[in-house]
């Protein structure tokens, strides 16, 4: 795991309580220590995500998750086929 996404889980792990209460039931997107976006659908927040930051680290966590539980989405790599 980077440094990047050290510093985003440690975020999440200090403002949970608060995330909870601003965004129950709900994902958040969190990109250099703050939220960027929240949604109670995973996938819509993950496509909106990827528009805004592209590649970058983004924390993407259910607000009342155990502070430990991660969820990994890989972003698909589209290839050129050679025939």
């Amino acid at each position: 795991m980077n440094e990047a996404m050290e510093r985003e889980k440690a975020f999440f792990a200090t403002q949970q309580p608060t995330l909870q209460r601003r965004y129950p039931g709900e994902f958040v997107a969190i990109h250099e220590g703050r939220v960027i976006d929240h949604d109670p659908n995973l996938a819509l927040l993950h496509r909106r995500v990827v528009n805004v930051v592209g590649a970058k680290p983004v924390l993407l966590k259910r607000v009342d998750d155990p502070v430990n539980r991660e969820l990994i989405l890989r972003s698909p790599r589209l290839e050129r086929l050679v025939s």
